[in-house]
């Protein structure tokens, strides 16, 4: 099992938080809105409701600790500013979704391991999968496009049979540094979403 962070829950965003999490892996998912953290409170294994661009956020978080961290921010100057923080504070791996090829460029420039398109990617899935399979075979030999198959464009899964219920939002209104939430493994100056499973946080 290894251990990611999300930052930004968009449509992409949001799938690939809860893909990985269905795949057994431990996910901490991080936005700004209320309603799109609600939304994924009970498919993530932790949720927290936080600016990333605050540097104090992200270093009570303990980036450096996870194994990758992948920026699904769509607002450009956002996606380079957390990009290059995480960077400064130690992140081990950082996979960053870019908007253009300028932006993959200024991406790789501030430290980011590896960039994502999830629309050229899906448009190149989509591609192969329409092909006769001897088609998909060769064009995957002539390394026609990159369409690599993790954090690629990953389709969300629908929890089946899982009942849900409205998580319950505790605000913390901690003045200064970031405080350790009561039992919660991640610390944040924002709000933390105890879900079924970690109905200990924020306690």
């Amino acid at each position: 099992m290894k251990s990611f962070i999300v930052i930004g829950l968009g449509r992409f965003g949001t799938a690939v938080a809860e893909e990985l999490y269905s795949l057994g892996h431990e996910v901490l998912a991080i936005d700004s809105s209320e309603s799109a953290a609600q939304a994924v409170a009970e498919t993530v294994t932790h949720t927290i409701i936080a600016d990333a661009k605050d540097e104090a956020v992200l270093e009570s978080i303990g980036v450096r600790n996870f194994d990758s961290i992948i920026v699904c921010m769509t607002n450009i100057e956002d996606s380079m500013m957390i990009t290059l923080m995480l960077k400064e504070l130690g992140a081990k791996y950082i996979i960053a979704k870019a908007r253009s090829s300028q932006h993959s460029k200024m991406l790789k420039l501030i430290g980011a391991d590896r960039i994502i398109f999830p629309e050229h990617d899906m448009g190149c899935r989509l591609a192969h999968a329409v092909l006769p399979p001897g088609a998909r075979l060769h064009r995957a030999g002539t390394g026609f496009c990159d369409c690599g198959a993790d954090a690629a464009a990953v389709v969300g899964r629908q929890n089946a049979g899982r009942r849900r219920r409205a998580p319950t939002v505790r605000r913390q209104r901690a003045r200064g540094a970031p405080q350790q939430h009561r039992g919660c493994s991640f610390p944040t100056g924002g709000l933390c979403i105890p879900s079924e499973r970690n109905s200990h946080c924020c306690g």
